[in-house]
């Protein structure tokens, strides 16, 4: 007999019922109060048509006994290919593809979840192999195509079980309850509507698509650690997104985080099948991660989170499977470790709990092999720190310089004051309705299942099944969160809580209840999607649909104009230039460096030289030193955009230039060097350090 179904077990699921009730009604009212809707409700339309629209849809299929799934990503990749290109699509297949069939070899112990930490491994294997490779001239489409094509047939054995699984998964979901699977794909679908977008966002155009557009163009990264401090930060996301943009000569971003939302999906599914989740709780965690708004806001960018969600959930899958008799989970789990720190150098403060806690089914006779795949895992992750050494003295540029004293940062530990906010009790609730504190959104952007859920992650520490990947998840956000108090970074950890948290729920709850109030949740969190970043409070899905509507398939070159016009200016200067130019981009609140393949140079914090001598420029009102820098330095064009006010000195040094062209965003001038001065692009050839790393 079920201890819920006693007298005491009934008053103990109408306490937490009331619990229930009680959260999903402080969430209503931070919602009702909190929240901008003035600003949010009118861009929230879209995604609410699209949605309805998917339902009638889903409704029809269902009557006809239409296979969901299979329906539902069909239509996906249909409208998907308006805005990103078969070619990127297709390539990012070959590459998962090659990933998952490369890293079964590793996971053939781990059970359920078997195929997408293959992924995940196989990821790893390649990402950091390339990332070696990063300052030789091998970049190329028929060298990735040749790699890729030989771990293929190396590994075509593996490729039947990959079907058959994929096949029994999808007749078994024909059998499964309607209405959680039709909630599920409806969210999930309208959640990945951001990865229509091209790349505009203001940290992929100064930083991450830095990588992807110089190996397309130049089949090597420069290494230009002066022009851009993060140069060599951990770029394990970056390559992947570069492998696919090499192998389809397009942004890989859009295709990558396809990629990664739908693993994230396989784990939650696979974390449900160990924890004993009920068909229809897999399906609501599924529907309640794809509703979060953060998720739908990262999946429009080239952040690293998108890929650490999967790994977040790769590992906590890895610690439940873990207690399985015989499971043999720690090959696997150091591996996505080894990942983890591609990623990014802070994540240790994520996977040193998950450390511990495996390490009671840590046996005595794989010790030693474990130590030595250890040094192995370290020597496949470590490039982007090594060179970073190498080159600099920091391993961690430009973080913890005040340490490691290099040259190319202020003597300083980089901190940004902005997310050093003091915490308190409220942390839950300031997080969920005052998310403007503590990343760039407005009130909301979390979403309100953080604080809703917040009492069944304390509940979880009661329950055997929950108490230690609970526990394990608690400590590694407060550690996090105190480090730094920005959101995004413990966004996949409160990912990871919600097949933990529905755990709870299941053993509490009446089934009705849990699924009507989750329901309630996702669809709360589709209307605030439009808070967590502000090209959603542009219309930009609007837009997007309506270019479908009237089958005009030139919607990204608008878009990308209109936030990001250093695309078009950059492909304006290679065909009027040459590839022999250098380029000063004049508005310090555009650094929008990655489009020029490393020959643009910009005065802010990114390039603590140049802003140095930008400075001193200034100082001067006649322009002449502005002059004398641009020919010590052979740059010889200068981007201003039209909203821009240049300085005083600028403004008279470019009287002396003339405007080589111009659009109704920006001016390009063109000095003419004096004899005396160096070759254009000179700058560009100095601060190439890959060729110093060629000669090792």
């Amino acid at each position: 007999m079920d201890m819920l179904e006693t007298p005491r077990g009934r008053w103990v699921r109408w306490l937490w019922t009331g619990v229930f009730v009680l959260g999903f009604a402080c969430a209503g009212y931070g919602a009702a109060t909190r929240v901008n809707w003035h600003e949010i409700g009118p861009h929230a339309t879209p995604f609410g048509v699209l949605a309805v629209i998917l339902l009638l849809a889903s409704c029809c299929f269902c009557r006809f006994r239409v296979p969901l799934v299979e329906i539902h990503f069909f239509l996906f990749l249909v409208v998907t290919s308006w805005f990103v290109p078969i070619a990127t699509l297709g390539a990012a297949f070959l590459f998962f593809l090659a990933a998952t069939l490369l890293g079964l070899r590793f996971t053939r112990d781990v059970g359920v979840g078997r195929f997408f930490c293959a992924l995940l491994v196989g990821t790893f294997l390649i990402a950091a192999s390339v990332g070696w490779l990063l300052p030789y001239r091998v970049h190329t489409a028929p060298v990735y195509t040749a790699v890729l094509a030989l771990i293929l047939w190396l590994n075509r054995k593996e490729m039947p079980e990959l079907r058959a699984a994929a096949t029994r998964w999808l007749l078994a979901q024909r059998k499964g309850p309607r209405f959680p699977m039709v909630l599920a794909l409806t969210v999930c679908f309208v959640s990945l509507t951001t990865v229509w977008q091209p790349t505009i966002q203001y940290d992929e155009l100064a930083y991450h698509s830095m990588l992807s557009f110089q190996l397309r163009e130049l089949a090597h990264f420069r290494f230009d650690l002066a022009s851009q401090v993060w140069g060599a930060a951990p770029w394990g996301s970056d390559v992947v997104q570069a492998i696919i943009g090499v192998l389809a000569d397009d942004d890989g971003r859009n295709a990558a985080n396809i990629a990664w939302f739908l693993v994230s999906c396989a784990a939650l599914w696979a974390i449900g099948d160990v924890l004993g989740l009920t068909v229809t709780n897999r399906w609501l965690s599924i529907a309640l991660f794809a509703s979060q708004p953060f998720v739908s806001g990262l999946l429009g960018t080239a952040q690293a989170e998108n890929e650490v969600t999967a790994v977040t959930l790769g590992m906590l899958f890895l610690l439940l499977k873990s207690r399985d008799p015989g499971a043999r989970v720690w090959c696997c789990f150091l591996l996505l470790c080894g990942l983890m720190a591609t990623l990014k150098a802070s994540q240790a403060l994520v996977a040193l709990p998950f450390l511990l806690a495996l390490l009671p089914s840590l046996r005595r006779e794989f010790r030693g092999r474990l130590v030595i795949l250890a040094l192995v895992v370290c020597g496949l992750f470590a490039s982007s720190y090594l060179y970073a050494a190498f080159l600099t003295g920091n391993p961690f540029l430009p973080l913890a310089n005040g340490v490691f004293s290099s040259p190319y940062f202020p003597l300083r530990n980089f901190i940004d004051p902005r997310w050093l906010s003091e915490l308190s009790w409220r942390a839950v609730w300031d997080v969920s309705f005052d998310t403007n504190r503590f990343q760039e959104s407005r009130a909301g952007g979390a979403g309100v299942s953080l604080f809703f859920l917040s009492s069944f992650a304390l509940l979880g520490l009661c329950f055997r099944k929950t108490r230690v990947p609970m526990l394990v998840l608690l400590v590694a956000g407060t550690l996090m969160f105190g480090l730094v108090q920005y959101f995004r970074y413990i966004a996949p950890l409160v990912i990871a809580m919600i097949p933990l948290c529905l755990f709870v729920g299941q053993q509490v709850l009446t089934p009705r209840v849990a699924s009507l109030g989750i329901g309630l949740l996702a669809v709360t969190n589709v209307v605030l999607l439009p808070a967590t970043s502000h090209t959603l409070r542009d219309d930009t899905l609007k837009n997007q649909l309506s270019f479908v509507r009237k089958f005009r398939p030139d919607i990204h070159e608008g878009i990308a104009n209109a936030y990001a016009f250093e695309v078009e200016a950059a492909a304006v200067l290679k065909a009027r230039a040459g590839p022999a130019y250098s380029v000063y981009l004049a508005d310090p609140e555009r650094p929008y460096l990655a489009p020029f393949a490393g020959r643009a140079f910009t005065g802010v914090w990114y390039d603590p030289t140049m802003k140095a001598a930008s400075e001193a420029a200034d100082a001067d009102a006649s322009g002449a030193s502005w002059r004398r820098l641009f020919a010590q330095t052979g740059i010889d064009f200068v981007l201003v955009t039209r909203s821009q006010t240049v300085s005083p000195a600028l403004a008279e040094a470019l009287k002396k230039a003339s405007v080589d062209f111009e659009t109704s965003k920006y001016m390009l001038y063109r000095f003419s060097l004096p004899v005396d001065a160096v070759s254009p692009g000179a700058l560009y050839k100095a601060r190439d350090l890959s060729a110093w790393l060629r000669l090792l």
